[in-house]
């Protein structure tokens, strides 16, 4: 067996040196940049390389940094699969100094993630995978909900997938009704053999603490099916104080688990959420912690879906040989979560300072304003969103856009209640996200509204009373995201005379 195994790895070294050598080949003929469809790379290579083996030599080819994903998508060449839409491929320069650091940086981690979920058959909204990314790189814990069926585990299962180098590095936990304390998640010391009782939670915990530059992932599915505050209190905790965890009462080990210790910086925790009369909400200490992300399908969507035959979903193609796609990225990863002060330019601090103080002020009149760790959050978000953006971060609508889900996934969620309590912060809100036009930003980094064009968009803003109509075009709209919410949370609301951030 053992022959066989290495019979196995002597071939793969030979394909992988094949596409390597399809690749110069490729370039001599095309340009020194050229743009593919892998199908196309093989008609170079000087042997055949079996289709089982190809995506292999794709990845070994992107983890050598020779090619990188655009994020766009080809049409595929061969006969057999002629006109397939497949992951379209560009040739990286070979004179670029910094080639391999480039592309196992966060700026190469979005392309290649959306590309393979592609090939994985997972369709997400535009911009999710950079919003899902920034999310989790900002705070370790993000909450997906939203309509039931929309792909909110699978999405979380496939960034697991694709990011971690083995099996022990991530769980995924199903929520019990009956969760009412922290031995659900960490376990519990079995006094009358002292042993301790190790749950999945626990392992990849200890897994994550034990393997520090190796991203972990904990995810808690169906995360509302009890209280969120009885068994997660703890680690709610922890994920804010960076405090110790107790796990039992005495001071050696128990079956190699401490006493007490630290939240693993490298282990990140997604909780997905469906709302029905079996589920409770959520309060503002848990949304306080994460950020939220809502799933939706529209009809645009769902067409989509169904004249592309509803491809099943393969979590398979996002490893190989058991290991993530995207493993190389998991240093750089981790590391980039635990940069205490994420950088942003001076231009982008200005404005999203006014843009918060703005906000803030608004919420502020209606007792629904934000603190210190959400303004801190959204800094984060903001910095990490335009770095796995890379080199369109210079494009005009990157910061606009991640200021839109900011307020999203930060803000819109710790709105709820009833009709008198939420009509006029979310009239305001509207037309704050609706609104295009700002004022200059004064000396003191504020918005001013001491010229006449700034006390009319003051007044305008601050008597906004009622949602009239919905969002005709988005394109006029400063944050269509937000404002699309606002206006579902206020149907609701006049409906039914209370809303939450969380829907059915």
């Amino acid at each position: 067996m053992a022959q066989d195994t290495s019979m196995e790895n002597t071939d793969k070294q030979e394909f992988y040196l094949a596409a390597e050598t399809a690749i110069e080949k490729l370039r001599a003929e095309r340009s020194i940049k050229a743009k593919f469809a892998p199908d196309e790379l093989w008609k170079f290579s000087p042997i055949e390389i079996p289709s089982r083996n190809r995506a292999g030599a794709i990845s070994h080819l992107k983890r050598k940094g020779l090619i990188k994903p655009t994020g766009q998508v080809a049409k595929s060449t061969t006969e057999a699969r002629a006109g397939s839409p497949t992951t379209e491929y560009e040739l990286v320069d070979p004179n670029e100094t910094n080639l391999v650091s480039d592309f196992f940086s966060l700026s190469g981690i979005l392309g290649t993630f959306s590309s393979d979920l592609f090939s994985a058959s997972i369709a997400i909204q535009e911009g999710l995978a950079c919003r899902f990314l920034a999310s989790l790189l900002a705070k370790p814990f993000a909450i997906l909900t939203g309509l039931a069926g929309s792909g909110k585990t699978k999405l979380a299962q496939a960034l697991a997938y694709w990011l971690t180098p083995d099996e022990q590095s991530y769980a995924v936990v199903a929520v019990g009704a009956d969760w009412s304390s922290s031995a659900n998640i960490l376990g519990y010391h079995d006094q009358l053999n002292n042993t301790y009782i190790k749950t999945p939670a626990l392992k990849v915990f200890l897994h994550a603490e034990a393997h520090p530059d190796t991203p972990c992932f904990l995810i808690l599915d169906e995360m509302n099916l009890s209280h969120v505050e009885r068994y997660f209190a703890d680690m709610l905790s922890a994920i804010e104080s960076g405090e110790p965890v107790t796990l039992h009462g005495q001071q050696n080990e128990i079956d190699g688990v401490p006493h007490q210790t630290k939240l693993p910086p490298n282990l990140f925790i997604i909780g997905t959420v469906n709302v029905d009369e079996t589920t409770y909400l959520f309060s503002p200490k848990v949304l306080d912690r994460a950020n939220v992300i809502e799933f939706r399908a529209s009809r645009d969507d769902m067409a989509a879906y169904l004249s592309g035959g509803a491809s099943t979903v393969q979590l398979s193609a996002l490893r190989e040989n058991d290991t993530g796609k995207g493993a190389g990225f998991g240093k750089s990863f981790v590391d980039a979560a635990q940069q205490t002060d994420p950088p942003l330019s001076d231009e982008v601090r200005q404005a999203m300072s006014a843009e918060l103080l703005l906000l803030f002020e608004t919420l502020q009149k209606h007792n629904t304003e934000f603190g210190f760790r959400v303004a801190k959050e959204i800094s984060r978000f903001i910095s990490f969103y335009g770095q796995l953006l890379g080199s369109e971060v210079n494009t005009e609508s990157w910061f606009t856009a991640a200021m839109d889900a900011a307020i999203m996934q930060k803000l819109l969620p710790k709105l709820n209640g009833s009709r008198a309590k939420l009509s006029g912060v979310l009239a305001q809100l509207h037309t704050l996200c609706c609104d295009v036009d700002r004022p200059n930003i004064g000396a003191d980094g504020v918005y001013d509204f001491s010229d006449a064009p700034g006390m009319v968009l003051k007044a305008k803003w601050d008597k906004a009373e009622e949602i009239d109509g919905g969002l005709t075009n988005s394109a006029n709209v400063r944050y269509p995201l937000s404002a699309e919410k606002i206006t579902r949370m206020w149907q609701a609301l006049q409906a039914n005379g209370f809303v939450s951030f969380a829907e059915a």
